[in-house]
């Protein structure tokens, strides 16, 4: 005999056509109704037919609530539901966002810009709104066609020039992200679009960062034929009009759509942050297992990937020694972790509170676990000296795919991140040539790659650097230098 309902083997619900027959014999069994028909134009059987449905409904119903407290099964919200029992939530759609610069050339009061007022990619069309208005300052006619003095590349830094200006211009109702248009220059590398970031109105200057200057070799003296406009600008915050990962280049962002007099231009200094689209039931099971895999409670895996969570860690060496003897100087059932970044005590409790109970810790570092308040543990890690080399990466380009001075920009910042990228163990050499692959895989349009590196500014070699097991390579953007031809 069938067994329907909430098994051992699971829920075995029944089906229409079990209700209706069993409904049937039921009624047959009623003194008076032995005779009953049910044939399909009988009231009867009409009746039955109802019933039954609504009875396989509730089957169904019971089905459904059996398989929404399983992962494997539930979908939708019930799926969700599983997932907060342990503290997961799935990922919703949202928005991109990007800051975008409004420029005004041409009126000499104040421009508002009104919220959800939009400008969009030209390559892309996809549509950017202003999540909040936005006031332009006025326009000065008498900041147009400024000679320059002299421009001055800003030593210490990474691209900043100092344009002196002639004819003692007025400067006092400057602000940050106004605009800065220069043409005509003695060196093309000087030439473009660019936003204040400082200036002085005793001084007669604004500094702007160009991103094509990294040294002072084409700064220009007082014959310099070039000419500055001035414009005012002012920053907003945007993000796409539909959901999904978005992707805006520096400048790609550069159209309006929706016009506004005194509104004349719109740029993005920044790339866009990508949203998200909203994660499918399949994907949330695949990143919801492989989570359960990483914290399975006390492995080595589970508390190295705790410690990589940690505020501030940058890096993470772990191993362990399982037998009841010494190895390698690990103490019997112990295990070690090298940790770069994090404050000592947020890296001892994350031990004491993911490691497995009764395992030992090796290092030099040593602290207190209170974690359970009547037995504190005492945990020790240890701390590995960071190295930070210096790089020159010299390229030659392919002009047509490095063809527009934000897309250049947007390409160096392309190359810095492929190698910040790259991370290191401890005691890993710096090997040139790996690195610089990395870079040439990951950044379109190099003709040719030359990587510099050493320990101090201005590397002038492309040795491979020895690192011994207490250091580790931690590459940053902010050490390293492109130059591209």
């Amino acid at each position: 005999m069938t067994e329907y309902g909430l098994l051992l083997t699971g829920f075995n619900p029944k089906t229409a056509v079990i209700c209706s027959e069993e409904l049937q014999s039921e009624l047959i069994g009623i003194q008076g109704f032995e005779d009953a028909s049910f044939d399909s134009d009988e009231p009867w059987s009409q009746f039955v037919g109802i019933m039954s449905e609504r009875e396989s409904k509730l089957w169904m119903l019971g089905l459904a609530l059996s398989q929404s407290i399983s992962r494997a099964s539930a979908t939708g919200v019930s799926l969700a539901n599983t997932a907060a029992f342990i503290g997961e939530d799935k990922i919703e759609a949202s928005k991109s966002q990007v800051t975008l610069t409004l420029i005004n050339r041409s009126q000499i009061t104040p421009v508002t810009v009104p919220e959800d007022y939009q400008a969009r990619q030209s390559s892309t069309s996809v549509a950017w709104s202003l999540n909040a208005a936005a006031e332009i300052p006025a326009f000065d006619t008498a900041l147009e066609d400024l000679a320059v003095d002299t421009l001055e590349f800003q030593t210490g830094t990474d691209n900043t020039v100092r344009a002196y200006l002639g004819g003692s211009p007025d400067l006092s109702g400057m602000a940050v992200n106004w605009e800065v248009q220069v043409s005509g220059s003695t060196n093309s590398s000087n030439d473009g679009r660019f936003f204040v970031t400082d200036w002085d109105v005793a001084g007669f200057w604004v500094e702007y960062p160009n991103l094509n200057r990294a040294d002072d070799t084409n700064d220009e003296d007082p014959t310099s034929p070039a000419i500055i406009s001035l414009y005012p600008g002012v920053n907003v915050l945007a993000e796409s009009l539909n959901t999904g990962p978005f992707e805006a280049s520096i400048g790609s962002i550069n159209t309006i759509v929706t016009p506004l007099s005194g509104w004349d231009d719109v740029y993005n200094q920044n790339a866009a942050t990508p949203g998200t689209n909203e994660e499918k039931d399949d994907e949330f099971r695949i990143r919801l297992a492989e989570q359960a895999i990483n914290s399975d409670g006390g492995t080595l895996a589970a508390v190295k990937e705790a410690l990589e969570k940690v505020d501030g860690v940058t890096y993470v060496f772990g191993e362990e020694n399982r037998s009841n003897v010494e190895v390698d100087g690990l103490k019997p059932n112990s295990m070690h972790f090298i940790v770069v970044g994090g404050t000592d005590q947020d890296i001892i409790d994350t031990i004491g509170r993911v490691g497995p109970a009764g395992i030992d810790t090796n290092g030099t570092e040593t602290g207190t676990y209170d974690g359970n308040p009547d037995d504190p543990q005492i945990i020790s890690f240890d701390r590995v000296t960071e190295v930070n080399p210096y790089f020159i990466l010299n390229l030659t380009v392919d002009p047509a795919i490095w063809s527009s001075p934000a897309l250049i920009a947007q390409y160096k910042t392309d190359c810095k991140t492929a190698m910040e990228s790259r991370t290191y163990a401890h005691g890993e050499d710096l090997v040139n040539h790996l690195l610089a692959a990395t870079v040439s895989v990951n950044v379109r349009g190099i003709l040719t790659i030359a990587l510099l590196q050493g320990l101090s500014p201005s590397p002038g070699s492309s040795a491979n650097i020895s690192i011994p097991g207490t250091e580790v390579v931690n590459i940053t953007a902010d050490r390293i230098t492109v130059n591209a031809t």
